[in-house]
């Protein structure tokens, strides 16, 4: 992690003068404060969440705003902080996203995040039943739930015994 955070810094400051897909902007400060979290804690995740805010503010995004509130359920999720997660939740912006039944992209692109980061917010919980209710408001694959999974800290084996056991669960409800 130590290598990629020196090779990413430097781009993340030229991101400012890159025209792209906001979701692409996301996903550079989410790897970002992915990085951070695990390298040095919360507090430097936290600057980079702040720091794609303050770029969505910028550049007048309101769903990348929604999807650096996703970063942040990650990392506090990540970190144990489950109760300020859970209220995080609660902003009135991803409370929309999260009940949203609209089928366009832009909504599914904020969408299918926000619900993977409540899953895993679930599972930190204990709570499988409700992770797997958040899944279920998708039409991902497995791929999909196997990142959940992955995210929430379970090894592969157990991801890819899940991951089975929720295929089976599906193909028997078609």
């Amino acid at each position: 992690p130590e290598l990629a955070m020196a090779l990413l810094e430097p781009a993340l400051r030229h991101v400012r003068n890159i025209n792209g897909w906001l979701t692409l902007h996301a996903e550079a400060f989410w790897v970002a404060a992915d990085m951070a979290g695990q390298l040095q804690g919360l507090d430097a995740a936290e600057h980079w969440i702040a720091a794609g805010e303050a770029y969505a503010h910028e550049r007048g995004w309101p769903r990348l705003l929604v999807l650096m509130q996703v970063a942040r359920i990650r990392q506090l999720t990540a970190a144990g902080q489950w109760r300020q997660a859970m209220a995080l939740s609660h902003n009135a912006e991803l409370a929309a996203v999260l009940a949203s039944t609209d089928p366009h992209p832009w909504q599914q692109a904020m969408q299918l995040p926000a619900l993977q980061a409540m899953a895993g917010l679930a599972l930190a919980l204990g709570r499988p039943r409700d992770a797997l209710d958040w899944l279920q408001r998708t039409d991902a694959d497995s791929a999909f739930y196997a990142s959940v999974f992955a995210f929430a800290g379970f090894s592969h084996t157990e991801v890819q015994r899940i991951v089975h056991v929720l295929t089976l669960h599906f193909s028997d409800k078609q």
